[in-house]
């Protein structure tokens, strides 16, 4: 029941405190958030790889998830239980072996050198391989969209839709607690330390306030396009269930509400990116650290361009039927 809100909410709560978990441990793993490719694969096999290291019960406990995690694409191809063989299917069992190989390196990183040489370690690996694997999951979706499309499977292109939907959620909560609280605490500490005494007689303890300060708007910039897409998202998620059976009162006023939104959305990561640099401007003399960036977070622009796409889709697809009904 993806379209749940509780599922939602539960699902955010579990990723952010495996996210804040995982923080806690950040001196040790600085790679843990080098990308969100990395993600699921690099954690995982981190987990997997202390666990098995504890030896005994805890090595069989390891190896056992590590088996059921590779297998968990072919348990997919397990309860579809139909007979044909679609290029969708072969993506489940080429998924099932990328995990395999994936988490086996990464669980044992000392082979990654021999096999490859000095290409960046098992970070740059995760991340690699992080792609191949989110390839195969949006090729997997996509290609199951059009066997709905093709069946003129009205319920199962939604569900395909709601699927997307929720990892793009997902997608949006690591971003929030991982890269982006990551990078906004590492560079916290970078300029505490880069503060010397000679800066504090030069500049004044209130530069460094400053600096802090636009350090922390920038992680707020960087952050809120996902905190406030991830409600476009649930709705966007709801309009298709409720769109199943066809565009009723309810979906139309939620379409019509989530049109607005993704409009809002865009309109104000816009303007923060702009009063952000005015702003960075305005205090030139008193910033000791400075990043001149464009802070326009493509994913949520791109989810709310989509939602925007598909509410007009809907709104157009109800114009259509009442139309018709005029004509019957």
């Amino acid at each position: 029941m993806i379209q749940s809100k509780k599922v939602w909410t539960i699902s955010a709560g579990i990723l952010s405190g495996i996210l804040l978990l995982v923080l806690l441990f950040r001196r040790s793993s600085p790679e843990m958030f080098l990308s969100v490719f990395s993600f699921p694969l690099l954690p995982l096999a981190k987990i997997l790889r202390s666990l098995s290291l504890k030896g005994g019960f805890y090595n069989v406990l390891a190896w056992l998830l590590y088996l059921d995690l590779s297998l968990s694409p072919l348990y997919v191809l397990f309860l579809r239980r139909k007979k044909e063989r679609l290029l969708r299917e072969v993506l489940l069992g080429a998924g099932s072996a990328l995990l395999f190989y994936a988490l086996y390196q990464l669980m044992n990183p000392r082979n990654l050198s021999a096999l490859y040489g000095d290409f960046g370690g098992e970070g740059i690996f995760a991340m690699l391989m992080g792609g191949v694997l989110y390839s195969l999951l949006f090729s997997y979706i996509v290609l199951s969209a059009l066997h709905a499309l093709k069946e003129k499977d009205r319920t199962g292109l939604f569900a395909y839709g709601q699927g997307a939907l929720y990892l793009m959620f997902l997608l949006f909560v690591f971003q929030v607690m991982g890269p982006q609280l990551w990078q906004w605490i590492s560079k916290s500490e970078a300029l505490l330390q880069g503060n010397t005494e000679m800066l504090g007689v030069l500049y004044g303890t209130g530069s460094l306030t400053i600096s802090q300060f636009f350090l922390l708007l920038q992680f707020l910039l960087g952050a809120l396009p996902y905190l406030l897409g991830i409600p476009l998202l649930y709705r966007g998620a709801r309009l298709l269930e409720l769109s199943k059976e066809g565009t009723t009162e309810e979906a139309a006023a939620l379409s019509e509400r989530l049109g607005k939104g993704s409009v809002t959305l865009i309109q104000m990561t816009v303007l923060m990116n702009l009063s952000y640099h005015f702003l960075q401007l305005l205090f030139l003399g008193n910033i000791l650290s400075m990043e001149v960036t464009l802070l326009l977070p493509v994913l949520p622009m791109m989810a709310s361009i989509g939602i925007y796409l598909l509410t007009v889709l809907l709104k157009e697809n109800k114009a259509l039927r009442e139309d018709n009904d005029l004509f019957i």
